[in-house]
């Protein structure tokens, strides 16, 4: 992808997985919209459809226009969820705030639209012009790089976050090392964030159930996902 941008002598960036496709109005639509906002928008996105064994769900992607009250400081977490394959992006805001991070294997797209969108307005395109295609061999479902990943954008962006922010990256850390037996560092990571954001029931119960060892934890996870089917917007 940054090969790809250096080369480009275009003024937007688009990307486009193998896997992926673009409904055929997306670039129309995406370009009206760079050209009738301010010039502060550097990243024009949209919905998608995830399509995962035949099944099309739509993927409703977050808001984080200035109107929406939300600013960067605030809602770091917001950024997640955005697909890369909905985003059209100016080339200068690459030219200025930098390229992917190539140290990276997941979440390249998460950490450039933190960076962005310390200088650039996001705009947001509420319909579905991409199909997102899901697979179980895709890049997407290596939880193994996933951790390092989540660690790497704590370190990286802890003192840009507020308390909310912060405590949300840290319960997706905990959570996903419970889910992989490492319940000794899991704990700490889980417990930091209720401690940080204790009126969040998700992470209160999910540090105290990893007191009580992996049979508990496992049994806490199983029911929550029963009972509440999300999706994470881990996928990036």
């Amino acid at each position: 992808r940054n090969t790809g941008i250096r080369a480009a002598r275009g003024e937007y960036i688009a990307f486009q997985d193998s896997d992926d496709e673009w409904l055929p109005e997306k670039l129309e639509k995406q370009m009206h919209a760079f050209l009738n906002t301010s010039d502060n928008v550097g990243v024009v996105y949209t919905d998608m459809w995830r399509v995962e064994k035949g099944r099309k769900i739509y993927w409703s992607a977050p808001s984080i226009m200035p109107e929406d009250g939300i600013i960067y400081e605030k809602a770091i977490e917001r950024v997640l969820g955005i697909g890369l394959s909905s985003a059209v992006i100016k080339k200068i805001c690459f030219d200025r705030m930098g390229y992917f991070n190539e140290q990276l294997y997941r979440f390249i797209d998460f950490e450039l639209f933190i960076r962005l969108s310390k200088n650039y307005y996001f705009l947001h395109i509420k319909e579905p012009l991409v199909y997102y295609n899901y697979s179980e061999k895709s890049i997407s479902t290596n939880n193994e790089v996933l951790i390092p990943a989540f660690e790497l954008i704590l370190k990286t962006y802890q003192n840009d976050m507020d308390k909310k922010s912060l405590a949300y990256i840290k319960y997706c850390i905990g959570n996903l090392l419970c889910q992989k037996n490492k319940f000794d560092k899991g704990k700490i990571y889980l417990y930091g964030a209720m401690i940080l954001y204790p009126l969040n029931l998700k992470y209160m119960v999910a540090a105290i159930s990893s007191l009580f060892g992996e049979s508990a934890y496992t049994t806490v996870v199983r029911l929550k996902r029963r009972i509440i089917p999300v999706h994470t917007g881990l996928e990036g």
